[in-house]
């Protein structure tokens, strides 16, 4: 059964930010991996499209989202950390740290830096469009079928608003953040619900 994953690949090293939504983002991403990762790009990819499971804790919970894993290296290559922003639960954070420990071996020792960071985005669940480096999107999950996507979640955050109901839109608000945590809309509108609240 495949995986329904979707994947977004971007990187930071010290003095340059690549936005995911940067025309050139996918030339950048693939000259670094192709650079310094053992078989380039096309090596990362498949490692990571070969070896990710979606967890059955996660899907029986319909957990949907984005969560980002940094690798920071230290002198030659050597992998010193692994973090995870915004985890998501379900076992998905110990199953995105479980692949990204598989590329540890492939990693070229030719790196000019002292040190730098490496940031993968994956997002999980959802089938929305996403201009993306990485896109892997999976069928033959019914359980995904029945799981209520972003527009269900902004419908209710709509509502719940119009009704002043701030107590109910922050937990609809807070699981469109998970999904999408650099949405200027919702972050704005999660600042004007923890407002009303008096948070």
């Amino acid at each position: 059964m495949k995986n329904l994953f979707l994947i977004i690949l971007c990187f930071l090293i010290p003095t340059i930010s690549i936005d995911a939504q940067n025309d050139d983002l996918e030339d950048k991403a693939d000259a670094f991996l192709d650079a310094h990762y053992e078989g380039g790009a096309k090596a990362f990819l498949e490692l990571i499209y070969t070896n990710i499971k979606f967890p059955e804790e996660a899907r029986s919970n319909c957990i949907s989202g984005v969560s980002i894993m940094t690798i920071r290296f230290g002198q030659q290559g050597k992998i010193v950390g692994i973090q995870q922003r915004n985890p998501l639960g379900g076992g998905l954070q110990t199953e995105l740290s479980r692949v990204i420990r598989l590329t540890v071996r492939d990693w070229k020792k030719n790196f000019e830096d002292t040190s730098f960071t490496f940031s993968i985005a994956f997002m999980i669940g959802e089938r929305d469009k996403l201009d993306a480096y990485i896109r892997v999107i999976a069928y033959g999950l019914p359980q995904y079928e029945a799981c209520p996507t972003t527009k269900y979640f902004e419908k209710k955050l709509k509502r719940t608003l119009e009704k002043k109901k701030y107590e109910n839109a922050k937990v609809y608000c807070e699981e469109l953040l998970q999904r999408h945590p650099f949405s200027e809309t919702y972050l704005k509108q999660y600042e004007m619900i923890i407002e009303k609240l008096g948070l």
